[in-house]
């Protein structure tokens, strides 16, 4: 299963709702009241093109990004993603 960017009709359980989610949660724990419902589709607009833009670019420089395979012979192997950021 690929990571799931997230759109206005297609929202749910993608990078976007999460996005939201966090958004909303800080909301609630710096103003202690829920987000005003006022606003809500220009946020999903928002979170939606903020998700595609960073995995678009993670995707589109997905061979910049150092990886370290570790084999293992019992077990297969794992990545270990090695990068900074900028």
């Amino acid at each position: 299963m690929g990571l799931k960017r997230g759109s206005v009709l297609n929202f749910t359980n993608s990078m976007a709702a999460a996005m939201e989610q966090a958004f909303r949660d800080e909301w609630n724990l710096v103003k202690d009241v829920p987000i005003p419902e006022a606003g809500e589709q220009d946020r999903k607009i928002m979170f939606a093109a903020i998700a595609q833009g960073v995995l678009d670019y993670l995707y589109s420089h997905r061979n910049e990004i150092p990886t370290t395979n570790q084999h293992d012979t019992s077990g297969g192997h794992t990545h270990t993603l090695n990068f900074t950021i900028e």
